[in-house]
């Protein structure tokens, strides 16, 4: 790709997504970074404002803008002569979740129609291509090359154990609560809320890390609750190839070879105490980190 005007919008900070930042601004004559503001306080009204800064954007000079959608940026729009190449790099569950009528018609049907805006959609993982082409049917989403990347470092043993969670599910909750009582070492991996909701009741050997500032780069084992969806976050929170014990989490059977699923029917504090009790686990041989190969995206 020769050197052309580029500026991604998006909606993760900068931060998060330097990979991207990186790769686009070494290509380009001119760069812009434009960060949405789409996960400062969350609320239907904010997703309402937010949508008109967005679709309010001029973005007339670049010939290539690419959109890191979390549920907004991909909603831009460009004149004919601009490409917009759009990521889905996480689902929005809040909006689809809900019961209320009101989004059902609104902001559900402004986020299908503008999922038609990019002249090509990508997305990480299988399952996620699952869910974006059943509640997107106009807007085709192709799977992005994620590349493992073997490290020249050695995994080094260490006895603490992960739980990423986006709530404080009740599958979540009893994880933590086994954890307290065994007084094994536990770092949970999570919003804000959760770490607000669980501070003041952890034993000494159980600390929290907020997802966004965090990378699991050594661990005795992944717990993965199902209510994380995230490829793009996965990718960047877990750099190994670590054994995951998880909660029917399709994400991960897309991502890791070492996955246990806990099964229904099982007490999990059974199922659990099976998988912390494994031995070696820590001694990742296919130890890697995960990389997208934007090399092979043509433009």
């Amino acid at each position: 790709m020769t050197k052309v005007k580029i500026a991604i919008v998006s909606d993760f900070y900068q931060e998060q997504i330097l990979e991207f930042v990186d790769f686009f601004k070494a290509k380009a004559s001119e760069f812009e970074f434009i960060y949405t503001g789409k996960n400062e306080n969350f609320s239907f009204w904010n997703y309402f404002k937010t949508i008109y800064f967005v679709e309010g954007l001029d973005l007339s000079k670049y010939d290539l803008v690419v959109s890191l959608s979390s549920g907004i940026a991909h909603g831009i729009v460009t004149n004919l002569d601009t490409k917009h190449i759009n990521f889905g790099l996480d689902s929005d569950f809040e909006l689809f979740e809900s019961n209320s009528v009101f989004l059902k018609i609104g902001l559900r049907n402004w986020h299908s129609v503008s999922l038609t805006r990019p002249d090509k959609n990508f997305c990480l993982a299988e399952f996620e291509k699952i869910i974006f082409d059943k509640r997107n049917r106009a807007a085709d989403f192709k799977l992005a090359k994620i590349v493992k990347k073997h490290s020249l470092e050695k995994p080094f043993e260490t006895d603490k154990f992960h739980l990423i969670t986006n709530d404080l599910t009740d599958f979540s909750h009893e994880i933590v609560q086994i954890f307290n009582k065994t007084g094994k070492k536990l770092c949970i991996v999570t919003t804000e809320k959760v770490k607000n909701k669980l501070i003041s009741n952890l034993n000494p050997e159980i600390e929290i890390q907020l997802i966004n500032s965090y990378k699991i780069e050594a661990s005795r084992g992944v717990i993965l609750d199902k209510n994380f969806r995230s490829g793009f976050q996965l990718i960047n929170l877990v750099q190994g190839n670590f054994w995951i014990f998880s909660n029917q989490n399709r994400i991960a059977t897309d991502f890791f070879k070492n996955v246990n699923i806990c099964e229904s029917g099982e007490s999990v504090e059974g199922q659990l105490s099976k998988f912390i009790s494994k031995s070696k686990l820590e001694l990742a041989k296919d130890n890697f980190k995960y990389q997208l190969n934007l090399d092979s995206f043509s433009f």
